[in-house]
This record gives structure tokens, sequence and C-alpha cells, in this order.
């Protein structure tokens, strides 16, 4: 592949004769855990990654935890024996007891010791030879995650460990439930890509006709929510399909159990990057579609080689909703926001979704910079940066939050809480219809804590019937960690909708209460 990319990097890749300045006669070994843990968590959960130790093998001998509180060390063992580790992938899942009584930020080590050829050697936290080391931070919150009644957090767009190929990899699906949780997330979209989930396990350049990594997924998200009664994975990928200018979009299918194919911009055949799918084709699937990143990942090199498109209207006419809150806030953010809301005043029913878009990345993500020879880091793209807030009127299980993000019961944050609901009918709220907007009475709360910041302004905005623009119904400004707007409909008016800013600059914005 021609192009930089998140996840886990993979650094054993040969591509004909060309040297990898990357290359390390060992394999990669990384340690992840969560940056945040909410408070009352029991357990603190480590995921330990081995990539291509069937080149390297290895020897793990003793995996420590290690606490590095401003006045003390606090160790814990996790695993002392004998392990040998010579598989492509392998991925282990520790948990050790939370510190107890202690809030805050706080340093954290994981020293893995390990044999190869004959050689001890110790690592903390991974051993990329050309990424520095740094201390890792996690915070133990004092406060639990802004979160009303009812709702439940989570992240739609998601990759596991079957999105592997020459340049990245992730998290086996069946070990997040344990990070997650204790970050505060109670569901997790695996959305990996189509053309990933098509190839032989041995081969990624090669298909597989019996799709065994799109039956293996189906399989791990069954036994994940069989075990788990606060937790839920959801069924998804994310397809490379043609647009309407025939280049290539990604778009997240959710809550399918037949696969949809789609590998233009694989780069898995070289100079062969045509669309072999349309977006076209899976709206007349019947497919839950949501626009991923819909302005991104079209930049000069992608563009040449992969053939990589945006999303046009024509496209987004296909779209159920759009992600253009893809783990950071850039340029596609912006434009993403923009066409939103120009959509929605031009009468289009369109939701808005949040995500990380994680390569199973919790404390770090490595990319390759540049392929061959520079790798890089960063705290982008984190899983639950992200993320999206549904409501549910009961605990939910994947068929009750599929229903809910369906309907746009939710909103985008990385921080703050919201509600929006009609006064005296709180059944009725975001993304719900009301047959006639004369008189009615709109509530919106905004919640937030001293982790996410004091509220800077939270709005509550009326899209204008005659799609000329939007219009502020009640804006609050200054100070506090919770807020309660009340503002009036009328006929002028086809949407309302809330959105709210901390000092600290976290956001939250939700999904429009329609009027007919």
């Amino acid at each position: 592949m021609f192009v930089p990319v998140i996840g886990y990097a993979e650094v054993h890749h040969q591509r004909g004769k060309l040297p990898n300045f990357l290359w390390q006669e060992e394999p990669e070994i990384f340690c992840d855990f969560p940056g945040r843990i909410e408070p009352g968590t029991r357990d603190f959960p480590v995921v330990i990654s081995v990539k291509d130790a069937h080149l390297y093998p290895v020897f793990i001998v003793e995996v420590t935890l290690k606490f590095l509180f401003p006045r003390t060390k606090h160790e814990e063992p996790l695993f002392k024996g004998k392990m040998l580790v010579n598989k492509p992938l392998k991925q282990l899942l520790f948990e050790s007891p939370c510190p107890a009584a202690f809030t805050g930020e706080v340093p954290v080590a994981v020293e893995v010791r390990y044999f190869i050829g004959g050689r001890e050697k110790v690592i903390t936290n991974h051993n990329y030879r050309k990424i520095r080391h740094e201390l890792w931070m996690t915070r133990f919150a004092e406060e639990s995650r802004p979160l009303f009644p009812g709702w439940f957090a989570g992240d739609i767009h998601w990759h596991s460990s079957l999105s592997s190929d020459d340049v990245e990899y992730g998290m086996d699906a069946e070990l997040v439930r344990s990070p997650a949780s204790a970050m505060g997330l109670h569901f997790i979209a695996v959305t990996d890509h189509s053309y990933d989930l098509d190839d032989l396990y041995q081969n990624h350049r090669e298909k597989d006709q019996k799709l065994a990594k799109w039956a293996d997924l189906q399989k791990s998200v069954d036994r994940v929510n069989q075990k788990s009664v606060d937790f839920t994975l959801v069924r998804g990928e994310e397809a490379s399909l043609g647009n309407a200018g025939g280049r290539n979009i990604h778009a997240l299918i959710l809550g399918h159990r037949q696969f949809v194919p789609g590998s233009g911009d694989s780069a898995e055949v070289t100079f062969r990057n045509r669309p072999d799918n349309s977006l076209k084709a899976a709206r007349e699937e019947g497919h839950f579609i949501i626009a991923a990143h819909p302005f991104e990942g079209a930049h000069l090199l992608p563009y040449l080689f992969l053939r990589r498109g945006t999303w046009s209207d024509e496209d987004l006419e296909h779209a159920d909703g759009m992600e253009f809150y893809n783990g950071c806030r850039g340029k596609g953010y912006e434009k993403g926001k923009k066409k939103w809301i120009e959509r929605l005043l031009k009468g289009q029913k369109i939701y808005t979704y949040g995500g990380s878009d994680a390569h199973g990345d919790f404390i770090r993500y490595f990319k390759i910079e540049i392929p061959f020879l520079k790798m890089g880091s960063s705290q982008d793209h984190l899983t639950g940066s992200v993320q999206t807030h549904v409501q549910c009127r009961k605990t939910p299980n994947e068929a009750i939050l599929l229903e809910n993000l369906k309907k746009g019961h939710c909103y985008v944050t990385d921080g703050p809480a919201l509600t929006l609901e009609v006064k005296g009918s709180p059944e009725t709220g975001m993304g719900d219809t009301v047959e006639a907007a004369q008189g009615v009475i709109l509530t919106a709360k905004a919640l937030s804590t001293a982790e996410y910041g004091a509220f800077r302004r939270v709005a509550l905005i009326g899209g204008k019937r005659d799609g000329t623009g939007e219009a502020i119904l009640k804006e609050e400004f200054g100070g506090g960690f919770t807020a309660a707007l009340e503002g009036e409909a009328d006929t002028r008016l086809q949407y309302v909708r809330i959105e709210a800013e901390t000092e600290t600059g976290k956001i939250a914005f939700s999904n429009p209460l329609f009027f007919a």
C-alpha cells in the first residue's frame, strides 16, 4: 500500500526489492490499555499483541504492570512462566486489580521480559525501534462519564484484528469488552474493512471464496453478546463502494449478516483500483448505510493510486447518516458538519453518528508515515475518543441498539451529555418527527463534569423551513456543569437540534427532532 494509515503498524512488509528501513528482526510487541478508567472499575485491563512471531518466535517469561505514582511505584505481576509465541498474531488479555482509592492521572508502564534466539530482552509498552518511548498516562476518573439515565455510550467505527494487511492490524474483537467497559463504553460496532474480510487468513492478497474471516466475525460477535449483559458488540463492516463518479468511498454498514463486498481501494493488486461494488447497489439491497468520514481519505496519493473519492450530494441521497466526526476535528469534520446541515435544510432526514476509526488502539496508535522509512504515533483515533450516545428504553442488546441508531435516537460527543425532548412527551426526542410544530415546547439539557470542563455555550437551534439557514432559539453561556433550555417551535421550523461546547473545547451535537 502506498499511503499512510493508522493502526497497530506493520513493520515486516516487503514490496519487491525496495528496502524496508523499519524492519526489525523480532516480532512487534505492543501493550495497550485504557487512557481513562471509570470510577468503580474493579480490574485494570492490559492487552499485549505479539505480531509476526511466526518469523521470529519468542518465549515470554514475565509481564509486570507498573503504576508510577508521585511518591511510590506500585507493581502488579501479570504473568510469570514460559510462553512460546510463534504465530502471525497472538493477543493476550491480562487483568489486575485497580489501585485502591486513587483518582487523577498516573503514568502506566507494562514491562515484558522475553527471550528471542537465546537472548533476553526487556521492553516497556512497545518495541518499535523507530518510535521514541514516552510516558503513557491513564486517568482514574473521579466522576462517571456524563450520561443521562436511559442513554448508552459507544463507538460506531472500530476495527478488529480482521482488518489486517501489509501495514495495519487491530485488536481481537473478543478481547475488547474489558478495556472498553473499563473506560465507560456500553457498545462497540465492529466495522472491519470489506477488502480485508474477504481475504485468506494466510495471504491477504488472495480472496477467500468461503469468507472465513466474515464467518468468524459473526461468531465472535455472537459469543461476546451471549456472555455479556452490560456490553454489546454490533456487527458491521466498512465497505469500499463506488460512488456516482466511479471512485471508491467508504460506508459503515451495520447490523447485517450477509457480507457486502468491496475491494476497489485495497491495493491488493497493483493498479487495479476501480470499484467492484457500488453504493447504489448496497442501497438497493436495503442496508443501513452511514457515510464514513465522507470528506477525508481522498488526498493526492490515495486519489491517484487507490482511486479514492468523497461523498457527493448524489451519493448522500443513498445514506441514512453521516460520520463526519471521525476521531479528530479537521477540515473533514468542518466540511462534513456544514454539508450535514445543508442536507437537513434541503429536507433530507439524514442523521449524524460519531466514531473513533480506531484499529484496536486505546492508549496510542502507531502509523506508517512514510512507507519503509518513518513511523509515528498519536493520540487521535483512539477507541472511544469520539462517541455516539444512544437512547434506549431498556438495557440494550444488539437489536435494540440498531433499532435506535436507525431512528436517530442519538447524539455525537467527545465529552458532554445531551437530551432533547418534547415537553410533556418525554418519549419524543432526537430523530423523531412531530406532526405539527406550532405550540410545541422543547426542553433540552446538557451535562458535563470537571474532567470535560464547564460549559462555554449550549444552544437550541432551529432549521428554517424555507431552507435559508438555521436560527438560535435559545442560548446559554457560561460557567456551570449543567444547562437547561426551553424553547417554543413554530411553523417556520422544519427541525430543532441542540449543541454544546465546554471551556476545554469538548463538544456534543444532537440529531434533530423533525417537524412534518
